[in-house]
């Protein structure tokens, strides 16, 4: 049974060490489950209490959810004391800030659209002055905006400075983007450009030649027309920060942040870390960095685990370490069984994970020859879930990709079993959720009502194989009239039963959050049509 810790306000002694710290700088390793967030504001109470009321704190999450919640639970009358002296945000929300105070009237460039017009129209200037680039955007008047405005994020995420912008400052930073195990982030951008003829090979040298005028010349058109991307929010901030550095500006009475608190510190990236880096160093605060270096997933856009697990080497002070024990929301033998496959991970801080909970959940693994195998046996999982009608029960569909799960959306409409589609943690929702989680993991959750007990015996978890490459050449149509995601359908093969599965997914989506296109969301097109035009199996 889940133990909600903040209703009871009690801590164990995992949480208690943290709290009662003595130290100026800590590291909390807080795995799944293990009330991270119930701990990191108490400690924020008993350093308030130990102040006198003096300090203030800055408490830093990297999603809007998370954020959300720790806001929700300053109202506790536990915390209620210094909840005026905290300042909750993401990073992005903090750095908007002093985006603001760089530039009237700032311009954010949220789409790949808007990126891309960005690059071909306000940052001419930048593309224009290098040769290569200049007659790459004649020849790929499509491919190449695309990719320079992903190589100007990048770049930024990868602590490049426009500033310095010298050939000295990049070299330095391949060499740490190196040790940290992020080149092949700008690898790619390498072979992409030269797959588009701009470049002439896969060499360091000329690839700096040619992006990093770019680079420098594009930061400073920004700045000139008050045009960002949502990367510029930490950029601008970090720029911002060193500038008052440099200039001995520093805040005055009252504007001081003396605690810093990160949270999922295992997900930042080298600009996430040289701004906080900065944000501490221009107020001298303390930092407390908050996270699991086993759940670092996100080195694919940036993140190192590094940070974490060598915090004094890249941060540059002392840290105490502590480390939360207890698992208070899986059951028992998921705690030990995931804690064993962990174990087998050679970089990384070990840890003892205890499950409170004395459930065990029931473990059923499939192994389909096929991923049509995997399909229908969790769509008859699916049934059996819900002819059970379990009261307030859910049930979770999770893949490593969102367009895994299109199929099952597919089955689901044709069995006329509801569900709705998400973009963050599963909520409490009724009908079946679909949901995009935040660990890159996304989901199908569901409920169902009856007037039937719930027991532990009914917690199901139900692994599947991931979804294979579709063995249709890419880039060509592969999937017939009917499965275009905009118009009414008209596909001759799957006829009124097709049209009305379109209508009913459009309703459903349009009523409970985004529209699904399966043509655009799902490459094996095949296999929607297989399962589109077969017959209904009850």
């Amino acid at each position: 049974m889940d133990v909600d810790l903040s209703a009871i306000g009690a801590l164990d002694a995992s949480q208690l060490a943290f709290v009662q710290a003595d130290s100026h700088n800590i590291r909390l390793l807080a795995p799944a489950g293990s009330g991270k967030t119930h701990s990191l504001l108490h400690r924020c109470a008993e350093v308030h209490r130990r102040s006198a009321g003096a300090a203030s704190f800055l408490i830093v999450s990297f999603t809007r959810a998370a954020r959300d919640e720790l806001r929700a639970r300053l109202s506790s009358p536990d915390f209620a004391a210094f909840s005026v002296h905290a300042d909750v945000v993401t990073l992005n929300g903090w750095g908007h800030r002093r985006l603001r105070a760089m530039s009237h009237q700032p311009r954010l460039h949220v789409s790949d659209l808007e990126r891309t017009t960005m690059v071909k129209t306000v940052l001419s200037p930048a593309w224009s002055a290098v040769p290569a680039l200049e007659k790459g955007m004649k020849h790929q008047p499509f491919k190449l905006p695309k990719l320079l405005a992903n190589l100007l994020d990048t770049m930024k995420t990868l602590g490049f400075d426009h500033e310095d912008g010298s050939l000295r400052m990049a070299d330095d930073r391949l060499e740490e983007i190196e040790q940290l195990g992020l080149l092949p982030l700008l690898d790619d951008f390498m072979v992409h450009l030269e797959e588009l003829g701009v470049l002439s090979g896969r060499r360091w040298e000329p690839f700096l030649e040619v992006v990093l005028p770019y680079f420098n010349v594009a930061c400073q058109q920004q700045y000139a027309t008050g045009s960002f991307t949502l990367e510029d929010q930490k950029y601008g901030a970090w720029i911002d920060q060193r500038r008052q550095l440099q200039s001995g500006t520093r805040p005055g009475n009252g504007e001081r942040i003396s605690h810093i608190l990160i949270d999922e510190f295992q997900d930042i990236n080298p600009l996430d870390l040289a701004l906080i880096l900065k944000v501490a160093e221009l107020n001298d605060s303390a930092l407390t960095i908050v996270g699991d270096d086993d759940q670092a997933i996100f080195e694919w856009r940036g993140a190192a685990p590094d940070f974490i697990l060598e915090p004094e080497r890249y941060l540059n002070r002392p840290f105490a370490t502590y480390i939360l024990e207890k698992n208070y929301r899986s059951p028992r033998n998921i705690v030990q069984k995931s804690a064993r496959l962990i174990g087998h991970n050679q970089r990384r801080v070990p840890k003892t994970m205890i499950p409170v909970s004395t459930t065990d959940a029931d473990i059923h693994i499939f192994n389909g020859e096929t991923f049509l195998d995997s399909v229908d046996e969790v769509v008859h999982e699916i049934r059996r879930f819900i002819e059970a009608a379990t009261p307030n029960a859910r049930m979770a569909l999770l893949s490593r990709k969102r367009a895994q799960l299109i199929p099952y959306q597919i089955l689901l409409a044709r069995e006329d079993i509801p569900f709705c589609a998400l973009r963050g943690y599963p909520a409490p929702c009724r009908p079946p959720v679909l949901a995009r989680h935040p660990s890159a993991v996304t989901g199908v959750a569901a409920e169902a009502r009856s007037d039937r007990k719930q027991s532990p015996s009914h917690r199901r978890l139900v692994l599947f194989e991931r979804l294979p490459p579709c063995p249709r050449p890419r880039g060509k149509a592969s999937h017939c009239t009917g499965c275009r995601p905009k118009g009414k359908p008209t596909c001759a093969h799957g006829g009124p039963a097709s049209n009305r599965f379109w209508r009913k997914a459009d309703s459903q989506q349009t009523a409970l959050g985004p529209k699904w296109s399966v043509a655009s969301h799902l490459n094996c097109s095949h296999l929607t049509r297989r399962i589109l035009h077969e017959p209904r199996s009850h």
